[in-house]
């Protein structure tokens, strides 16, 4: 639920962010210490690569990708139920599936491979909307629709707000 990749071209004090972020997500012990792509045989490489550009999948080849897209991809040569994807009602956009996030994303979860226990955690339902919630409680990240939120929650949420209203 969120973008798929980091651009390589990034500034160093874009490096430096994302360094920190993982970081803190290791010393709040939320992520396991691991490689977090998925490394092919030549020949899966080559397959792998053709089905992203077959596919046009959203997906920067990086050491800090958000998404272990390998992973994925042999998930689904491998019949893995959890490799499949699917629209998002928060952003209508299509979204893979939390197995293979790795801590750089921005809703890492404990559904993730490379999450500990004390990872947060998504709470809810597809009636109710979904909220990313830290072991303290506190909110993540809000994935609730403008339909699924109370008036007082909509109130209190203006990116929501500017989305009902913008053309």
């Amino acid at each position: 639920m969120g973008s798929i990749g980091i651009a390589p071209n990034i500034t160093p004090e874009q490096a430096q962010a994302a360094f920190d972020a993982l970081k803190q997500t290791f010393q709040s012990g939320m992520a396991k210490y691991n490689p977090y792509q998925t490394q092919l045989s030549p020949a899966d490489e080559s397959q792998f690569q053709q089905w992203v550009q077959a596919n046009r999948i959203p997906y920067v080849d990086s050491p800090t990708a958000d998404y272990d897209m390998r992973g994925f991809w042999q998930g689904m040569q491998q019949g893995d139920p959890a490799a499949k994807g699917a629209i998002n009602p928060y952003d209508m956009q299509y979204h893979f599936p939390d197995k293979w996030k790795t801590p750089y994303h921005e809703t890492f979860s404990n559904e993730s491979q490379y999450a500990t226990a004390d990872a947060p955690r998504w709470t809810g339902n597809d009636t109710l909307g979904w909220v990313l919630q830290d072991r303290f409680g506190n909110v993540v990240k809000d994935e609730r629709t403008p339909g699924q939120l109370t008036l007082q929650q909509l109130m209190a949420r203006p990116d929501v707000l500017r989305r009902m209203l913008t053309p």
